[in-house]
């Protein structure tokens, strides 16, 4: 019985009474919340982590790429970089959102870059017959943000191979990629929306290679038939040949100079033989072959010439002609000039009777070189009222704007399967350039390799360091999370004399960046700096300086959005070193 009942008091005193049950059930609750807000933590960490991780290892094959390049970089051309901000085309800088959801949007630069370079390069442009690709070892490369078109949806028949109208759904060689319907500038929210270019998450940085050729058909072994045209025929032979508009079967640009690109109409009134070309299935008329091929179309890849002539172009002519009959080789008035055409600039620049003209001749107009160079950037430009005006950038698209052509598009037959190919080659020419998708920013600067004298305290954050010039920029030096007046200039405008105490070395800032030493671009104009072959004073220029003297290092910095959270969005920056040169 005892036992019993001490067994009963013991096990009256192990139970748990209601209360002591809630408690327990309540610090199971909070350390189980507490677990999993660690471990909510730790995932999002990892997480993030690994974003950033595969950004960082992108960015590191992008820099191998753009090394590359900057190796091969042959001061036989020139250099054009241009600094700007994302404006409207009132030259209005934007301040532009990330994404939809970005509660800070800001000013960002879109700067490029373009130089020429040795090596072997071959056109992205898919062949239309086997082994007939275009290559080259000279070829200008470019740097900058693309611009996407407007799907411009009318009521029309956008299966019409020739129409402005339609250019979204029809790439062409002709686009200049301005599009009238609506303001397509990077950044900004046009009225009505439906700029794919808004926001800074859906642009891409493109990597624009031109090959400079020259018609080879001396050697060139050209297929028997291609499209039903037979190279022994002797009048189906020439749609075969390279000419000034086709080499290797392949649309090209008549120069890498957008005011050389046209053709004289009149030029067909007495040549025999015009230029044929089987990359044209579209033309049938001699109107039609005289619109020019644009770069800014996004799929022109080849220009005609080499690096000689772009020299001789840049360093020889100085004539202008307004309006009338004449050189026109005038690189101002892009557009609505029918005499700027190459034909008119040939036949004085090539006649070895003509005097006015003569490559020998080095001109001495420090703005004019500076406006060739500007007009060989892929991109239009305007450069009529002085500052230079950006009117539009290379075309891409992040994928092709027709994947799938309607039954019956194309007849079946040769003609209609030569549509097809060369509508299908535009198509993925769109985005051959695309280098660096969902690059939110990218700025070029460039150094002479001075360093700030003016700057003696070893603990200033400017001591010992490089002079940068681009646009003004400053960094949180002061850390207080914020850009004020107290933070350090980490580039400035080009002034020759800034951060120098002894005398100056360089060229005039004229011929540079085209302006007094460190005034600033005119209103938001682009400040674009130029570097070529020579100083065009000579013995004129009171320093001596006969040589263009080239920066010694170039600083580009870039940021990149993540593909699946905009909010994460790293930046980097490299510096490469312009190869040496004498010339």
């Amino acid at each position: 019985m005892s036992m019993n009942r001490e067994s009963s008091r013991f096990e009256a005193r192990s139970g748990f009474t209601m209360i002591e049950m809630m408690v327990t059930i309540g610090v199971l609750v909070l350390v189980a919340v507490g677990v999993s807000t660690i471990f909510t933590s730790i995932g999002d960490t990892v997480d993030r982590g690994r974003k950033i991780s595969e950004l960082n290892r992108f960015a590191s094959q992008i820099e191998r790429v753009m090394r590359e390049d900057f190796e091969h970089m042959t001061r036989d051309g020139f250099l054009v970089i241009a600094n700007q901000y994302a404006t409207d085309q009132t030259g209005t800088t934007l301040n532009v959102q990330v994404s939809n959801a970005d509660p800070t949007p800001r000013p960002r630069r879109v700067d490029q870059i373009m130089f020429f370079a040795r090596d072997q390069f071959t056109s992205a442009r898919r062949p239309l017959v086997s082994g007939m690709t275009a290559s080259s070892s000279e070829a200008a490369i470019w740097y900058g943000h693309g611009q996407k078109r407007p799907a411009a949806l009318g009521t029309g028949n956008i299966d019409t191979p020739v129409s402005d109208v339609y250019l979204f759904f029809n790439p062409a060689t002709y686009d200049h990629n301005i599009p009238s319907s609506m303001d397509a500038s990077l950044g900004l929210n046009a009225l009505g929306g439906g700029n794919p270019n808004r926001f800074a998450k859906d642009w891409s940085l493109l990597r624009h290679v031109t090959l400079l050729v020259s018609p080879q058909n001396a050697g060139r072994v050209l297929p028997q038939n291609v499209y039903g045209l037979d190279r022994r025929n002797p009048a189906q032979r020439p749609f075969l040949e390279d000419s000034e508009r086709q080499i290797a079967l392949q649309p090209v640009a008549r120069s890498i100079f957008g005011g050389l690109r046209g053709t004289d109409l009149s030029r067909f009134a007495v040549d025999p033989n015009p230029p044929l070309a089987l990359s044209d299935p579209f033309i049938n008329s001699p109107a039609d072959q005289s619109v020019p091929r644009r770069r800014a179309s996004g799929v022109v890849d080849l220009a005609v010439g080499d690096l000689a002539m772009v020299r001789s172009i840049v360093t020889s002519l100085s004539s202008r002609v307004h309006g009338g009959s004449g050189l026109g080789a005038d690189p101002r008035l892009l557009f609505g000039d029918g005499v700027r055409t190459y034909d008119n600039f040939a036949r004085q620049y090539f006649d070895p009777t003509n005097t006015t003209v003569d490559p020998s001749v080095v001109s001495t107009n420090r703005r004019r070189i500076r406006e060739w160079m500007i007009n060989a950037l892929p991109g239009e430009w305007d450069l009529a009222g002085g500052s230079p005006i950006e009117l539009s950038r290379v075309r891409y698209e992040d994928v092709p704007t027709r994947i799938v052509y309607d039954e019956g598009q194309f007849a079946n037959t040769d003609a209609g399967r030569l549509e097809q190919a060369i509508a299908e080659s535009n198509q993925e020419m769109l985005g051959s350039s695309v280098f660096l998708p969902r690059c939110t920013e990218f700025i070029v600067e460039w150094s002479f390799g001075y360093i700030n004298e003016n700057i003696t305290v070893a603990g200033d954050p400017d001591f010992k360091q490089m002079i940068w010039y681009g646009l003004d920029r400053q960094v949180d030096s002061n850390s207080n999370g914020v850009i004020d007046t107290g933070d350090k200039f980490t580039a400035a405008v080009y002034n020759r004399s800034f951060g120098r105490v002894t005398s100056p070395i360089g060229p005039e800032e004229l011929l540079i960046v085209g302006h007094p030493a460190g005034v600033l671009p005119a209103g938001n104009a682009p400040e674009v700096a130029c570097f070529g072959y020579f100083d065009p004073k000579g013995t004129a220029d009171v320093s001596n300086d006969e040589i263009w003297i080239w920066p010694k290092f170039i600083r580009v910095t870039m940021s990149i959005a993540d593909p699946t959270d905009p909010t994460i969005e790293e930046t980097y920056q490299v510096v490469f070193e312009v190869p040496a040169g004498t010339s």
